[in-house]
């Protein structure tokens, strides 16, 4: 008999599920069950019913206007002019993007937004344009569009180089009949936080009409203003899982297209507790965000000098103040204002000598051991192991990249109670005390 082994790997990649919270509730109103596993794929169809949707609250509407509010205030001073955003012939300044809430979508998570956005463009297509990752994207992106529609063009760095790259992608769609449907990129992109250039990006958004969507999950939109490029951004900000597509009307034409297909697909899936919990989580947002972001500097600034000290493991930084595209990040950095200047986020991916090192660093740093990206604790994560170290497609995929398995990433939190920096600097020097080990090993007695 056929069986069902789909459903963990789907949500795990889509994110089309429910919360803890709605799962806790649901728990105590659930009659009885049945093992799924011993249906087969015809029974199973006829016997699960339709998708049903939560509905809204005024905590969706009132986390709704807050992130209107947080967007339009401190607007990038330095960004590019462009098509979106040209300088206000008056003024002398750019023009800012006027949201609604209605501009603003909620997700149970980061995948859930992506995958909804990725199938609502699909059907409008009638499933037959190509969509683009630019770029490095996390995995559970490169899963949806690859599995879900006409498929996925990648490109493997998203750098100046492969600009050139992505428009003989977009002619050689053209000449097809077809066009690409979007390009997804991460700003900055794991797992060294290197920045594209979405300036170009933009220009090329504008000649071949693409939809530009940008994940700033790994940033959050406190420090970066992306209103100038972006048709799309999608970002998924606290410590309460949660996903948010924001549609920038600036590009008038393309927001009339998605405004028209979000009304008609998009049904609420946030439910109303989580709703409540996202707009208490908003309330001291900028004060763990400058936390946050005072600490991350602090420690990518400590590893950064250890590159140069020959006793240290540490080989290299991946922080967007450090990277050599850091003037792709800080051209869309917001402005400063009372109480809060923004910064370069929490991220910093650690590279070491050897992978000895990095295991000695992992496991004798005492911080959480987590993939989630949660900002009230500091988590640590070997990313590129996780993803990477699995079949030797994704190890030539890894080196092909420039991604090294010897490379852990720091997630820094906002928790006050300790200094994150003492906590870090005591693993490196258990790294640090291994790698002398096996020189004084090697050191081979005179006569």
């Amino acid at each position: 008999m056929e069986k069902i082994y789909s459903v963990l790997p789907y949500y795990q990649h889509t994110g089309a599920g429910i919360s803890n919270l709605l799962a806790r509730f649901l728990y105590h109103k659930i009659s009885g069950c049945w093992p799924i596993d011993s249906m087969s794929v015809d029974q199973s169809a006829s016997f699960v019913p339709g998708p049903t949707y939560v509905l809204t609250s005024p905590y969706h509407h009132q986390f709704q206007l807050w992130i209107v509010k947080l967007l339009e205030h401190m607007p990038a001073p330095h960004a590019p002019e462009t098509s979106l955003s040209p300088i206000g012939p008056s003024t002398g300044e750019r023009l800012p993007a006027t949201l609604e809430p209605d501009d603003i979508y909620l997700f149970p998570n980061r995948s859930a937004a992506l995958y909804r956005l990725h199938q609502y463009l699909n059907k409008a297509n009638g499933n037959e344009f190509k969509s683009v990752a630019f770029g490095p994207v996390f995995q559970s992106t490169i899963h949806i569009l690859r599995e879900w529609g006409a498929g996925c063009l990648e490109i493997a760095h998203g750098d100046d180089g492969d600009m050139q790259q992505l428009q003989e992608i977009c002619e050689a769609e053209i000449s097809a009949d077809r066009k690409v449907q979007a390009v997804y990129v991460e700003f900055p992109c794991h797992p060294n936080f290197e920045c594209g250039d979405l300036y170009t990006l933009r220009c090329l958004a504008d000649v071949y009409h693409f939809i530009l969507v940008v994940d700033v999950s790994a940033r959050g939109l406190c420090n970066i203003d992306l209103m100038s490029v972006a048709d799309v951004v999608v970002v998924a900000p606290f410590d309460v899982v949660c996903g948010i597509i924001v549609l920038n009307p600036l590009n008038r034409p393309t927001y009339r297209r998605l405004r028209k297909l979000f009304a008609e697909k998009h049904k609420n899936e946030v439910f109303h507790l989580d709703a409540e919990a996202l707009v208490q989580s908003a309330s001291n947002y900028r004060t763990r965000q400058r936390t946050i972001n005072h600490n991350a500097d602090v420690v990518a600034t400590f590893l950064q000098k250890q590159i140069s000290n020959p006793l240290s493991t540490v080989s290299k930084v991946g922080y967007p103040r450090f990277n050599k595209t850091s003037r792709y990040y800080e051209m869309f950095m917001r402005g400063a204002c009372p109480g809060f200047t923004p910064g370069y986020g929490g991220l910093i991916s650690v590279e070491f000598e050897e992978l000895e090192y990095a295991k000695a660093f992992f496991n004798a740093v005492e911080l959480y051991p987590s993939s989630n990206l949660r900002e009230s604790v500091t988590c640590i994560y070997p990313y590129n192991r996780a993803f990477y170290d699995r079949s030797t497609e994704d190890e030539s995929k890894a080196e092909g990249h420039g991604w090294s398995m010897a490379q852990v990433r720091i997630s820094i939190g906002s928790e006050d109670d300790e200094d994150p920096l003492a906590t870090v600097q005591r693993g490196l020097r258990v790294a640090d005390a291994v790698k002398q080990a096996k020189n004084a090993s090697l050191v081979v007695p005179t006569a």
